[in-house]
């Protein structure tokens, strides 16, 4: 018999020494439509000290506005909730489209620049965090690697974390799907911790 995801990432947090924390809830049947739907939230520390959490949500009734199935991994930042920063591959679009680069940051780093879209309201903080090498060559290894991918502030809801609950946050996710193999969530504690140790201390 095929393992549910639960299972899966349950086995995963036991093999690790860590722990599952996991929620479900069902959306109430209507007239209309009697097909289950379920809301599905996940999250498992990275270890005692629980400086990041592998975080994973499920929502098919998500605004349009909002991711509904997504994963990644977070740790709590300290700086204000309004800052919204996304940093993504770049691709031949952003190139072609005059109405897309329009909206892209440039940081005046050019090799950054011409590998990585940066967008979101505070361009100078990103200017900061790029001071540290190891910022640089995460983000553009991961995401050359990785094109699917994104770094990211304060763009998904996981107020479910209780200690990222009103608080921003900064994220490596998956915007599309739930991943659940071993080797990369543990990939990604690795990356976001050499992310959390340059950028902690980076005043806003």
């Amino acid at each position: 018999m095929e393992k549910s995801n639960i299972e899966i990432l349950q086995e995963f947090a036991e093999r690790s020494n860590r722990k599952l924390y996991f929620q479900e809830g069902q959306y109430p049947l209507s007239t209309y439509r009697q097909i289950p739907r379920f809301k599905r939230t996940a999250y498992i520390p990275n270890n005692t000290n629980e400086t990041c959490y592998f975080v994973l949500s499920g929502d098919p009734y998500n605004s349009v506005d909002k991711l509904n199935t997504f994963c990644g991994v977070y740790f709590p930042l300290e700086i204000p909730l309004s800052t919204k920063i996304n940093l993504r591959e770049k691709n031949i679009l952003d190139k072609i489209n005059p109405f897309l680069s329009s909206k892209i940051l440039k940081t005046g780093y050019a090799n950054f620049d011409s590998l990585v879209v940066a967008t979101g309201n505070s361009v100078h903080l990103v200017e900061k965090y790029l001071h540290d090498v190891r910022f640089n060559d995460v983000v553009v290894d991961t995401l050359s690697k990785s094109p699917e991918l994104n770094f990211s502030i304060n763009e998904s809801n996981v107020d479910f974390v209780p200690a990222l609950k009103n608080k921003s946050h900064f994220a490596i996710i998956n915007p599309q799907q739930w991943v659940l193999d071993s080797s990369t969530i543990e990939e990604w504690f690795k990356k976001i911790e050499i992310v959390r140790q340059t950028i902690i201390k980076v005043k806003y």
